[in-house]
Formats: structure tokens, sequence, C-alpha cells
């Protein structure tokens, strides 16, 4: 999905299939290299995608166009992972090795743990919320 070989990435969204042959229905162009990708199961035309340079874009597939910017990973986003009950709420894992848990409808850090502190504990740690009461 993502080419990390060029400067200028083209993300191909869809494809088509007309006349017996399939062929991308439209891209997108980015100005950074991507790293990750997840699509939002409940918001079918929503997709989080990771940058090289820290930067988390929320893409709108149906208009193709970034509808955000989350801005606060030091490092490349290695990983992304939409709550699969709380359509808003998205989950980061960057190279910096800190794992972040945004609000998309806010668009603001919920909570951020160093990885290596999570796996020297017993239990997954609770993140408190006021807009969103998670349990990861």
């Amino acid at each position: 999905m993502a080419n990390c070989n060029l400067t200028l990435i083209i993300f191909r969204f869809f494809v088509k299939y007309e006349n017996g042959v399939l062929e991308n229905a439209k891209t997108m162009q980015f100005d950074d290299l991507l790293r990750s990708v997840s699509w939002n199961t409940q918001k079918a035309y929503m997709l989080a995608v990771g940058s090289f340079s820290g930067k988390i874009l929320l893409v709108n597939a149906d208009s193709y166009s970034i509808t955000q910017t989350l801005v606060g990973c030091d490092d490349k986003v290695l990983s992304l992972q939409w709550h699969p009950n709380f359509d808003y709420i998205l989950a980061s894992g960057s190279a910096d090795g800190v794992v972040r848990v945004w609000d998309t409808k806010n668009v603001s850090l919920i909570s951020s743990h160093f990885a290596r502190e999570w796996a020297q504990e017993t239990r997954v740690p609770q993140i408190k919320s006021t807009q969103c009461p998670l349990e990861l």
C-alpha cells in the first residue's frame, strides 16, 4: 500500500474493474514517506496514515482529503490501530518507544506510555479519560 522508495508517495485507495481491466480509481499524494495505515472499521471512509516524520494523518477516503493531522510522535509511526468500540479513538506506536492513545474527535492526546514500562508491569495500565472510559 505504501511505497517508501519515493520522496513523494502516491497512496492508492481504491481500484475499479471495468471492461475486464483492473485499474486505480483515484490516487492521493502525500508530501511525506508513509510507514503505517489503519482503516477505521466503524467509519469505512476514514483511515489513519502514519509517516516517517512522526505525523499521523486522518484521511477521508470518500473525499480524498486529509481531515486532521495528529502531531506528537518524536519518530516514525510504526503502527496504528483504531479502537474496536469507539470510532474516534486511535492508538499509535512509534519508533521513539512510546504508545499513544488519541482522541480524533477533539484532536487531542489522551494518554502516552513508554512501551518498556508496560512490558515490565504485570497488567496493562488503565487509561483514564474524562471523554471516554477506556480499558486497554
